[in-house]
């Protein structure tokens, strides 16, 4: 029977597989079976409007407030191409904040902000050539054709910089960006005011989901069903330091890990899974903090702590040692595995440099690297882009990295590195859904 002991085996393996994330379907049927009622705590809201400053290019006013009264905005025009004035991304709501038209090599920079942000970048009259837009020196965007919006990119809420390149195109072309920023409001799922659980990650559905009351540090469901299936959430934040989320599974465990800083909206973008298919059954799931994650239970003002239990839907495919999920979230989009890349899911082992085409003239493609006993790193090189993963060094057992999105309109060498005697690796590459 499958016990805590195998959830912690997979804790570092499912940790940063999913992120931000875009449209979700939340059939009413999803909302029946959230057994925890929505609660809402008295929050005191700013409604005061920001000003993003786009430094370089001048002032423009975002005026979208919390309440969601309305001043002078931007243009819903950039370049002449018609952008929303509010979009969706994780089912977060966005509101148009600042526009802006670039040219070739135009470099803005974005001021800290507290809500969250997104860019699309918006081209007309490129003809067969393409735009594309870098965060920080990263591509993050692009866009070809006669007249194009990209689909929005989360960006950094920090002090970042932005970057136009135009590639091929006609002397006419002409290149903006569209700034959204959040709305302060919350995706659907359960939340506790501040945070929510998302009634749906990529093919996940949520099935329980509850925060400790205010004043309280604990938070318990119950679900029905089978483990192979079941995801489970947590979700601590506090500006104390030391303090430890733990969480059982049926009295059996814990897994732990530290609580955070940040006030994060989303409560439920990364989870655990179980290895093997255990019982069916009725199974409660608790969450506690510690002072320190050997010390007794604590109680302590100001934390927030919750959890959650999805049902995943979408197929798992054993990749160098690690059941890898088909459909995961990534930069704000549902992305789902693609089998047919040459040598996808090949598993190579230590010492050895391995590489693959991957063609998007089509679209988007998302590079995801499973790697086990030794270092490994890919790297990626088109025509238009070139880009690298961060290095995942996992000797405890397999563990899986979001490498990144190689951009459409281009055909990538992406190689990947594995450097230890002991070391495996594998490419895996995914499609928008």
């Amino acid at each position: 029977m499958n016990t805590l002991d195998d959830l912690r085996e997979t804790l570092h393996r499912h940790g940063d597989a999913v992120a931000d994330h875009e449209r979700h379907a939340r059939p009413a049927a999803v909302r029946a079976r959230v057994r925890i009622a929505r609660r809402r705590r008295t929050t005191t809201l700013a409604t005061a409007a920001a000003v993003v400053l786009l430094a370089g290019v001048g002032t423009v006013t975002a005026v979208v407030a919390p309440d969601g009264t309305e001043g002078p905005g931007p243009a819903t025009e950039v370049v002449g191409v018609t952008v929303a004035d509010s979009i969706s991304v994780s089912g977060f709501p966005y509101a148009l904040s600042t526009t802006e038209v670039l040219d070739d090599g135009d470099r803005v920079r974005l001021p800290e902000t507290t809500a969250t942000r997104a860019v699309s970048l918006v081209a007309t009259g490129l003809g067969s050539g393409a735009a594309t837009l870098y965060e920080e020196g990263e591509a993050v965007g692009r866009v070809r054709g006669a007249e194009a919006v990209d689909v929005p990119v989360p960006v950094s809420t920090l002090g970042t910089t932005l970057r136009v390149e135009v590639d091929g195109a006609p002397a006419g072309a002409r290149v903006g960006v569209a700034v959204y920023e959040g709305t302060g409001a919350l995706a659907e799922g359960v939340d506790n005011g501040l945070a929510v659980f998302r009634s749906t990650v990529g093919a996940a559905s949520l099935l329980a989901a509850d925060f400790a009351e205010a004043g309280e540090a604990e938070a318990s469901v119950t679900f029905r069903g089978g483990l192979a299936t079941a995801r489970i959430a947590r979700y601590c934040t506090s500006e104390e330091p030391g303090l430890w989320v733990h969480v059982d599974l049926d009295g059996d465990g814990p897994i732990s890990g530290q609580c955070s800083a940040e006030d994060a909206t989303d409560a439920g973008p990364s989870w655990y899974s179980l290895d093997g298919p255990g019982p069916v059954g009725d199974h409660t799931v608790r969450a506690y903090l510690t002072r320190g994650e050997r010390g007794p239970e604590v109680r302590p003002s100001g934390a927030e702590v919750g959890v959650a239990v999805y049902r995943q839907s979408a197929p798992t495919v054993a990749m160098a040692g690690l059941d890898v999920e088909t459909v995961i979230e990534h930069a704000g989009r549902t992305w789902r595995l693609d089998p047919l890349v040459p040598g996808t899911g090949d598993t190579f082992r230590g010492e050895h440099d391995w590489s693959t085409v991957v063609d998007t003239a089509d679209g988007d493609a998302l590079a995801v690297l499973v790697g086990d006993g030794g270092l490994v790193r890919a790297t990626w090189q088109g025509r238009l882009s070139r880009g690298s993963s961060a290095s995942l060094g996992s000797r405890v057992g397999p563990a899986l990295l979001v490498g990144g999105v190689l951009l459409e309109g281009d055909e990538y060498d992406v190689r990947v590195l594995a450097r230890g005697t002991g070391a495996r690796a594998a490419l895996l590459v995914y499609r928008p859904l």
